[in-house]
């Protein structure tokens, strides 16, 4: 990923709608995205993605998903990713939200901050499988830790969680919330 370089230079690296499936951005630097909502990658409007063996890092939003936001019916495959130094009000390296999915596999999220909820990982009305990550030194907002679930359905198994935090009694691993 260090040889090709993607600088957002404060705006969306990425913007995917209605991606069809075999869609997919592997082995990439992506970083000082910014924008509202997904910074590095807006995945949004019935799409499908894979998103592979990249890093992801400096990339800030005013809402969520600094790193990674899907919504909309969407679906994304994020596997073997960094996500390093990634910052948000809500979720600061990945949101799924509005009836999507994801499997999120074998990631290391590493120093990423929310002031809010999950500083990894927040899911709203949304269905997601966490498996095999790690988190490290994230700092989780004030609701939640690392992995939020709020009104969403998943599973969150066989992950690794060192030194993480939350802040003003917010978990510093994973918050389900509202769960149906």
């Amino acid at each position: 990923p260090e040889t090709t370089i993607i600088d957002g230079q404060g705006h969306k690296c990425f913007e995917i709608t209605q991606a069809a499936p075999g869609t997919a951005v592997i082995g990439f630097t992506i970083t000082n995205g910014g924008s509202m909502q997904g910074g590095g990658f807006w995945v949004f409007d019935n799409s499908a993605i894979e998103i592979a063996d990249n890093v992801i890092s400096n990339c800030q939003v005013g809402y969520e998903g600094a790193g990674i936001h899907v919504q909309r019916y969407s679906y994304a495959n994020i596997h073997h990713n960094r996500f390093v130094n990634n910052r948000a009000t809500m979720t600061a390296a990945i949101s799924i939200i509005v009836d999507s999915s994801a499997e999120i596999r074998s990631n290391v999220f590493m120093e990423n901050a929310s002031e809010i909820r999950g500083a990894a990982i927040g899911v709203h009305q949304s269905h997601v499988e966490v498996v095999d990550n790690m988190f490290l030194d994230n700092r989780g907002g004030q609701t939640t830790g690392n992995v939020d679930f709020y009104k969403a359905t998943g599973r969150v198994s066989n992950n690794v969680f060192l030194g993480n935090t939350g802040t003003d009694g917010g978990a510093s691993c994973v918050a389900i919330r509202h769960a149906d």
